[in-house]
C-alpha cells in the first residue's frame, strides 16, 4: 500500500500563521493563507493534482515582495471555473509551467523569499469563474483536512492511503462518481483540451455536461481515458456498471 496527503509538507510542520486572521498590513484585511514552517524535511510538495501555471518571482526586481519565489497550480477545472494554489516564498523551483503534478510531486524547497520573516511555506487558495476573475480565496487548512490553529502536526496522520495496483479499465458504461462531475477534453489526457459544453453530445449538453451521476459508454479505451459520444474523458472519477 501506498498513502498521498494533501499537505505540502511530509513529516513534522509547525502551522505557525493561521488563515483568515485579521491584520491590517494586508490589503484584504486579513491572512488569506496559511504559513507552514517543516520541521524534519524541507521539501514542498503539490497539495493537488492539476497542471503547474507559474514558476518564478511575484517581482524579479524587487524579491522582498509579497510571495517572492513561488508556483502556482491550476486545478479543480470545470466549465464554471478552476481553483488556483500558491506556494510561496520558496528557496529553489522544481517544476516548470505546464507540468502535471500530483501529492507526490516536490515542486520545491522551502525558503525565506520575498515579504518572509524566516523559512516557511505560505499555502493560498483561490477561486475563479471560466473567465478567469478572482471569486474568492479559499481555506486552505479546511480544504488540507488540517486544523487552522497554531501548533505543531504530523502529516503521518493526515495520510490518505491508495492501493499501489494500477488499475486497468474495459469498454463499456460507466458513471461518473465526482462531485463536481468530470472535464470533457479533445484527446486522451490532460494536456488535450477541455470541450465547452456547446460542443457536447445534444444530450449531454441537454443534462449541463457530464455532471455527479451521469451514464455514459466508453467506446474506446487509452490508458486511464475513455472516448465517449462527446469525446474524452478520465475514467478515474467514473464507475464501471
Amino acid at each position: 500500500m501506498k498513502y498521498i496527503t494533501k499537505l505540502p509538507f511530509e513529516g513534522i510542520f509547525n502551522v505557525t500563521y493561521p488563515y483568515g486572521v485579521a491584520n491590517s498590513v494586508y490589503t484584504s484585511g486579513r491572512h488569506d493563507g496559511i504559513d507552514m514552517v517543516n520541521l524534519t524535511n524541507p521539501n514542498v510538495y503539490s497539495i493537488c493534482d492539476g497542471t503547474v501555471s507559474y514558476t518564478g518571482w511575484e517581482n524579479v526586481n524587487n524579491q522582498k515582495q509579497g510571495f517572492g519565489m513561488y508556483v502556482s497550480i491550476k486545478f479543480d477545472v470545470n466549465n464554471n471555473g478552476f481553483k488556483k494554489v500558491f506556494l510561496s516564498h520558496l528557496k529553489s523551483i522544481n517544476v516548470s509551467v505546464g507540468q502535471e503534478v500530483s501529492p507526490k510531486t516536490i515542486v520545491g524547497v522551502m525558503g525565506s523569499t520575498g515579504n518572509s520573516t524566516g523559512p516557511h511555506t505560505h499555502v493560498e487558495i483561490r477561486e475563479y469563474d471560466s473567465n478567469n476573475k478572482l471569486i474568492k480565496k479559499l481555506d486552505p487548512a479546511n480544504y488540507m483536512g488540517i486544523p487552522n490553529i497554531i501548533g505543531i502536526y504530523d502529516s503521518a496522520n493526515y495520510r490518505t492511503i491508495i492501493d499501489e495496483k494500477v488499475k486497468t479499465y474495459m469498454l463499456g458504461r460507466y458513471k461518473v462518481n465526482s462531485p463536481s462531475g468530470v472535464n470533457v477534453r479533445t484527446g486522451p489526457g490532460m494536456n488535450y483540451r477541455i470541450k465547452s459544453l456547446n460542443e457536447l453530445s445534444a444530450d449531454a449538453k441537454r443534462k449541463g455536461g457530464y455532471i455527479n451521476g451521469t451514464i455514459f459508454d466508453a467506446l474506446e479505451i487509452n490508458g486511464s481515458w475513455g472516448r465517449t459520444p462527446s469525446g474524452w474523458v478520465s475514467l478515474d472519477y467514473a464507475t464501471k456498471l
